[in-house]
């Protein structure tokens, strides 16, 4: 009686210690799935499902990450409009240790999420959503300084319409297309009117940069007193206002500019295969310029077969005594002799330019 005394015991306190597992996995997996980083603001986020996380390199702690599912979202507003159904809100801010906002473009991409359905939605009501947010995913200080981005934005924008009328009106009056350079400057201006420094350089300054650098080109390319090399060096010189990132990837393209022309005159001055694979070794990795090395190799032999056909192509055509048709005929049993399917379909284009060159 005893002993099944105990054993009901036994697994009676077993029957309590697997249900206390249970609520505490359930506990701590509802919790994981509420708090992304340890900043206090996290307290008092909209609840997230492990799904709609996202993860940063960047410490958690500086960071207030949600991506808010259309059909998750609850606001005082309503739902969101149906220009945004199917979508996710990317609230992303990231603040530093003492809670100060951290301007980001990101702030500018959630902002821009909710103009894009001004056509459903008043302002009014696009910066209540924008607000509501800001309150539940922040504290002070960042909720008010995330605010007056908003405040900052918001004014820009509105700004732009009036510009950009503006230069609508001009465009009719004076029958003219706008000149890109002079929509840069306009727009340029209500930037720095509207918007903070910190606010400008997270927002628009690569922007800026990138599109200064083509009204800098278009100027270049207008110029007819500029001589080829003055435009190439004014080029270099409209690069350097580039991102660094950007800089570097232009400085790589001259490189592979100037090895083709490097490339064209070697061979002219009798450079060999190895003279050129060292070239190449000297900008490419050497991957990349053994993949060229037998390119070159393909294409000489292209060559050869194109040339011997060419020769061939011609003494029929200079050939006495038969018709045109026992002419063509003969080119293209030639062209089946000699060349696949494939290339065959390239032969008339090669020959009507190799016909050019010689006349």
């Amino acid at each position: 009686m005893n002993m099944r005394i105990s054993l009901v015991n036994l697994l009676f306190y077993l029957s309590i210690s697997i249900l206390v597992l249970i609520i505490s996995y359930s506990f701590f997996n509802q919790a994981d799935s509420t708090i992304i980083s340890n900043n206090p603001a996290s307290e008092s986020r909209l609840p997230l499902t492990s799904e709609n996380r996202q993860v940063d390199s960047q410490p958690a702690a500086n960071l207030v990450i949600h991506n808010i599912k259309y059909a998750n979202y609850q606001s005082s507003f309503g739902p969101l409009p149906n220009a945004l159904k199917n979508t996710r809100i990317p609230l992303h801010f990231k603040l530093t240790e003492d809670g100060q906002l951290v301007v980001t473009r990101s702030i500018r991409s959630l902002i821009e999420y909710f103009l894009s359905a001004n056509s459903q939605e008043s302002i009014a009501t696009i910066t209540g959503r924008i607000r509501e947010l800001m309150n539940n995913a922040l504290q002070e200080p960042a909720r008010s300084q995330a605010k007056q981005v908003l405040k900052q934005y918001i004014e820009y924008k509105q700004a732009l319409i009036q510009i950009e009328q503006h230069l609508s009106v001009e465009q009719n009056l004076s029958g003219k297309q706008g000149d890109y350079q002079q929509v840069l400057q306009y727009r340029t201006q209500a930037r720095e009117k509207y918007l903070s420094r910190e606010v400008y350089d997270a927002f628009f300054k690569k922007d800026d940069s990138r599109d200064n650098y083509t009204a800098g080109i278009l100027a270049l390319k207008k110029d007819p007193s500029l001589t080829d090399e003055e435009i190439f060096q004014q080029t270099l010189l409209l690069e350097q206002s580039l991102p660094l990132e950007e800089q570097a990837i232009k400085k790589a393209q001259h490189q592979r500019e100037r090895l083709q022309v490097d490339v064209m005159k070697a061979r002219e001055t009798g450079a060999n295969d190895a003279d050129i694979f060292q070239m190449r070794a000297q900008v490419y990795d050497q991957e990349t310029a053994e993949r060229f090395a037998k390119s070159d190799q393909k294409q000489a032999k292209w060559n050869g077969r194109f040339a011997h056909y060419r020769q061939q192509r011609q003494q029929i055509m200079a050939g006495v005594g038969m018709t045109d048709e026992d002419k063509e005929s003969q080119i293209r049993t030639l062209q089946t002799e000699l060349f696949n399917d494939n290339e065959q379909r390239r032969l008339s284009t090669l020959d009507r330019l190799a016909d050019n060159r010689v006349h």
